[in-house]
């Protein structure tokens, strides 16, 4: 209960003061430390739907496409191509 107040109450807070990219890179560094941080995706998620960020999420997304996280979390295909057994 008491996280989500405070989750609840950091939404309001990012609702008022308006400034989401700040709170963005915030998550970011969660998800640098932990791709498969279920929550930091459903929180930044929820920034990009509430402040229509998709410009900002298009660049995310190549920049973790051209590391190699997408491929070798999802499909079993390193960044050299090679495929692995998961």
């Amino acid at each position: 209960m008491v996280l989500w107040l405070l989750r609840e109450h950091r939404i309001y807070c990012i609702r008022q003061i308006n400034e989401p990219l700040e709170e963005l890179a915030f998550v970011d560094r969660f998800l640098q430390q932990d791709d498969k941080n279920y929550q930091a995706w459903g929180y930044r998620k929820f920034l990009l739907n509430t402040f229509h960020l998709f410009e900002e999420e298009q660049k995310n997304t190549k920049t973790l496409i051209e590391k190699g996280t997408f491929l070798t979390q999802t499909s079993g295909i390193t960044p050299s191509g090679t495929t692995v057994s998961l």
